[in-house]
């Protein structure tokens, strides 16, 4: 249960601050006065092309360059992962919805005196509350039943469900395990 809540919670945090990274960025590629073209969108799909296991390892050297030990900072170096292996996982579905913008809808809410906040608050993010709970179901999840990113970052500090889960079939305890997929299974269920 304790793993299970630690797991909840890092999956509750990498989801808010993938939200709060990937929400001004999708608006900005897909404001077309920015983005005149779809480079700036590759360049956001590009790292997912990459191993999952290789970005990882990379970013554990990058992290280790930089005087980022992940030993000594486990927490902060598992974030700085979990954020940017599932950033392109939020910035994807907020930017196709965010594509579909009724520009008529915004423009009679400045019309009817609403500021730019008024504007984002009563129009834009209404507009866009389908991208924003698919990219958190795209983000939570994965975190949850990760076990790379916290295996290789955290030198084995930290352990997610998902660790959990590997450890107690490569331990030949099919009980255990069968029984946390199982839970596993129940909350993917309960959050779709």
């Amino acid at each position: 249960l304790n793993v299970l809540l630690i797991s909840l919670l890092i999956g509750l945090l990498n989801t808010v601050l993938c939200l709060l990274i990937g929400y001004p960025l999708a608006y900005i590629l897909a404001n077309k006065k920015f983005n005149k073209n779809y480079v700036l969108v590759m360049l956001f799909v590009m790292p997912m092309w990459i191993n999952f296991v290789l970005r990882t390892g990379a970013l554990r050297d990058l992290l280790n360059w930089i005087g980022l030990n992940t030993g000594e900072y486990p927490l902060v170096t598992t974030m700085i992962g979990m954020v940017s292996n599932y950033l392109p996982f939020t910035i994807l579905p907020l930017y196709s919805t965010m594509l579909k913008l009724d520009q008529n809808q915004i423009e009679a809410a400045m019309d009817l005196g609403c500021n730019k906040f008024q504007v984002f608050i009563k129009s834009i993010i209404p507009q866009t509350i389908p991208g924003i709970v698919s990219a958190a179901m795209m983000v939570f999840m994965p975190t949850i039943s990760s076990y790379v990113i916290s295996d290789v970052l955290s030198e084995g500090k930290i352990t997610l469900f998902g660790n959990s889960i590997y450890l107690s079939f490569s331990n030949s305890d099919w009980n255990s395990g069968s029984f946390m997929a199982l839970i596993m299974l129940i909350i993917i269920f309960i959050t779709r």
